[in-house]
């Protein structure tokens, strides 16, 4: 019952972590943290298609088209249509969007260093084992 409670306390802390980390990340940002994802998300792979972005991003092509309205508003991200298919639509980093990709990517990165001093290898390892299973 003892090791239980623990092992339910050990993972509140690991959620309260991971909200840390988000936190962080978006902390004096504009954006929130799925947008902040998809930016990444798509300076990692350049042109994507919403299709490719939803199923990266485990959400539905619905609320990648509204997440790239707002990010196009921002001036972060541009929709190009396809000629032959105008159904099929790529989004790609605009100018300013790479710039803020790079900014959210040495963030997160910074992040993560820290993170990386503070625990080992294994207890990284079992980190994201966890973060992966639960789609964080």
């Amino acid at each position: 019952m003892i090791e239980m409670k623990r092992e339910s306390i050990n993972f509140i802390v690991l959620l309260q972590t991971v909200v840390n980390i988000k936190d962080e990340i978006t902390n004096g940002e504009s954006l929130g943290f799925i947008q902040v994802h998809m930016l990444l998300l798509v300076k990692k792979y350049k042109n994507m298609t919403v299709t490719e972005i939803a199923l990266k991003m485990y959400v539905k092509q619905p609320s990648v088209s509204a997440l790239s309205d707002k990010l196009i508003k921002k001036g972060l991200i541009q929709r190009k249509y396809n000629q032959l298919d105008r159904r099929s639509v790529s989004i790609s980093l605009s100018d300013n969007g790479m710039v803020k990709a790079e900014q959210l990517k040495r963030k997160t990165e910074d992040i993560m260093k820290r993170m990386e001093e503070n625990i080992s290898l294994e207890e990284r390892i079992v980190f994201n084992q966890i973060l992966s299973k639960i789609d964080v």
